[in-house]
């Protein structure tokens, strides 16, 4: 799996004694999954064989892995921070540790599939529907507060494929 280190502003609550994030940088490194690995190696191999709308190779593989991606989308309708993660399925974010601090992960979808839900064009009865090609089930969300009294704050960002093909719908 690869890995990616940057300086950043960890993800998580804010601080009960102050209402704006953390000024502290910490470094954090990005764990590409061995699955999301293993996604990125065979499109790497199979770079412009397969081209159309339909994306036939990518559905092949996705109808292979459907066992990771309901391993996923389970862990994700648990709603259980304590659930342990599902091995090799999901990436993480590595930040902090160092000297007395504990290293903390931070779990964040793997990038494979269609990068939207994973049984979006693909697999299952629901496969080309609205539904899943807008759905947000399978986002991994930021972890909740520690303290009960502390509040949290979460932003989404498209980041436009819905439009890549305007004929599409």
């Amino acid at each position: 799996p690869g890995t990616t280190t940057r300086e950043n502003t960890p993800p998580g609550p804010r601080s009960s004694s102050s209402s704006s994030w953390s000024r502290r940088k910490q470094k954090c490194a990005y764990e590409a999954s061995a699955w999301e690995a293993r996604w990125v190696r065979k499109l790497a191999a199979d770079a412009g064989k397969d081209d159309s709308l339909e994306w036939a190779t990518g559905c092949r593989a996705m109808e292979a892995d459907k066992e990771k991606a309901r391993l996923w989308l389970d862990w994700i309708a648990a709603d259980d921070e304590k659930k342990p993660l599902p091995e090799g399925i999901f990436s993480t974010f590595r930040c902090g540790g160092g000297g007395r601090k504990k290293e903390r992960r931070y779990p964040i979808e793997p990038l494979v599939g269609h990068l939207r839900h994973p049984l979006f064009h693909c697999v299952g009865e629901k496969k080309d529907t609205v539904e899943l090609m807008f759905s947000t089930a399978y986002l991994v969300l930021a972890p909740k507060p520690k303290k009960k009294d502390e509040q949290q704050r979460a932003l989404f960002f498209d980041g436009g494929a819905s439009v890549a093909y305007d004929n599409c719908w």
